[in-house]
């Protein structure tokens, strides 16, 4: 601001002493940042909208190598002033400064990589909880619907009891036959209205991604109790999400019946395996010589990714996967520590 007071003085032609001139600069400075606080403290809630924190997010970066740029040009600076002394002590001090600017700069870069790194882990963290709020959102309205249906047929119990007891008392035993094989039709259906696992996230995914599956598919699960898993909310998601969605899309890809998932879970005293198995086109996925799942497709820079960013999640949480595949079927193994029951 000072140098701007400057230029803008010397075009007008005014003549004015140096202390002058730098007082008058310094009051222009207070001036401005006074100015510029009372726009903050009065639009500050509008300023930092939703529209303008993403815009800071995406300028960051370039602005802090912009700033990186401009240590790099003091640096230039004092090198060039260095040479036009030739008292030794100010060519060290101007040497000690260029070194500690150049250690600067890589701090700078330093903590360039780590704002790049933290924003992109947060975003990924708040688009993975909006996904979960919405699924989570979806399960229990699932839940709501199937307690509704459960209450509205144990209502009619007593109406098929009596329809029952009237069959056979009529000796119409082919008609009890149909009248049950209805009964067992109307409870498998308020079944599938929800699966359950005894993992929250786990159930949450499954029923948000169990209904693209095709209608006659088979759904067995075989599980224990309730199973609380030791690992963050947001890497559950990003490792069941994965593994569901690509058992539901290789299910969904089969040509020909049968239809089928096949999930188990077993309970450790420290671990839980979690087991999927599904049908598959023989075609589509392969094991490489280190046991690595990878992808028949031509596009492999843009496919396989989810399972990779599984096979971390998983690493990272001291937990183990293993797929296995069969003639036209595919099983995928994890293990995942669970907490402490004390």
């Amino acid at each position: 601001m000072t140098m701007i007071v400057k230029t803008v003085v010397e075009l007008c032609g005014i003549r004015i002493s140096e202390e002058w001139l730098y007082l008058f600069g310094y009051a222009v400075n207070t001036f401005v940042i006074i100015l510029i606080a009372g726009i903050y403290s009065r639009y500050k809630e509008t300023f930092f909208n939703l529209k303008f924190a993403s815009f800071l997010r995406k300028s960051m970066i370039p602005l802090l190598f912009f700033l990186a740029f401009e240590i790099l040009c003091l640096i230039v600076s004092i090198n060039v002033l260095i040479e036009k002394y030739s008292d030794l002590r100010y060519r060290v001090v101007g040497k000690g400064l260029s070194f500690m600017a150049m250690i600067s700069i890589g701090i700078f870069v330093v903590m360039i990589l780590y704002v790049k790194k933290s924003n992109e882990t947060m975003e990924q963290m708040l688009v993975m909880e909006k996904q979960m709020q919405e699924f989570q959102k979806k399960y229990y309205e699932v839940l709501l619907e199937k307690e509704a249906e459960t209450k509205k047929y144990r209502h009619d119990l007593n109406g098929h009891l009596v329809c029952l007891n009237g069959l056979v008392s009529d000796n119409d035993l082919e008609g009890v036959k149909e009248y049950i094989k209805e009964m067992n039709t109307y409870l498998g259906k308020i079944k599938s209205l929800s699966y359950h696992t005894g993992i929250e996230i786990f159930d949450i995914l499954l029923n948000h991604y169990a209904v693209r599956l095709p209608q006659d598919t088979e759904v067995k699960i075989k599980c224990e109790d309730y199973c609380q898993i030791d690992v963050s909310d947001m890497e559950q998601c990003m490792i069941f999400s994965n593994i569901i969605k690509n058992a539901v899309e290789a299910v969904r890809g089969v040509e020909t019946p049968p239809y089928y998932l096949e999930i188990n879970i077993i309970k450790g005293g420290k671990y839980v395996q979690i087991s999927i198995v599904n049908p598959m086109n023989e075609e589509k996925l392969c094991l490489n010589k280190a046991g690595k799942l990878q992808t028949s497709k031509e596009d492999k820079a843009n496919h396989g990714m989810g399972l990779q960013n599984v096979e971390k999640a998983v690493e990272r949480n001291n937990g183990r996967i293993h797929y296995d595949i069969k003639e036209k079927e595919f099983c995928c193994e994890v293990i995942l520590p669970i907490c402490n029951e004390n």
